[in-house]
């Protein structure tokens, strides 16, 4: 099992405040089956906080503090969960937002009050980028409160 949303890193965003929280975090998902993690903190175009080479070294420290203190072996990768705006695609293509694990897939954020039509037009433009996007949050959206809408974005390449 890969859990490829968490915010475990510490003090890097609002989930891990800490290196112990941050251990704890990924005992308890090794004790549920998790064989991997990816890491995504927030990515918003206009904080360049933190950088992807900081993320890169906090996830390597985190496999190395888990072996070290509890041995347990997991996989901890590097990802964003990224705030859409319309430098994102930008962002993604110069390395600075992180797909997950290196994949083509990415974790999106929206705005909880975007239109369904700009969200089909910025899902179709990863799409046609090259990307895969997961809507992070979906249930917050308004506008995906319809099935229809759902469906219609699931299915848009078909």
């Amino acid at each position: 099992m890969i859990d490829i949303h968490t915010h475990i890193l510490p003090g890097v965003d609002d989930g891990a405040k800490d290196w112990d929280t941050c251990l704890k975090m990924l005992v308890q998902s090794a004790e549920c089956g998790v064989k991997a993690v990816i890491a995504t903190p927030h990515f918003r175009p206009w904080d360049k906080e933190p950088t992807k080479e900081e993320i890169y070294a906090l996830c390597e420290e985190a496999k190395e503090k888990l072996w070290s203190e509890h041995q347990i072996e997991m996989q901890i990768y590097p990802g964003n969960e990224i705030y859409y705006s319309v430098d994102v695609m930008d962002e993604l293509k110069k390395g600075n937002a992180l797909t997950l694990a290196g994949s083509r897939y990415i974790l999106v954020e929206f705005k909880e009050q975007m239109s369904y039509q700009a969200m089909y037009r910025a899902v179709r433009d990863f799409r046609d980028g090259g990307y895969i996007p997961i809507l992070a949050h979906i249930e917050r959206y308004q506008c995906m409160h319809k099935m229809e809408n759902v469906k219609n974005l699931k299915t848009h390449d078909k």
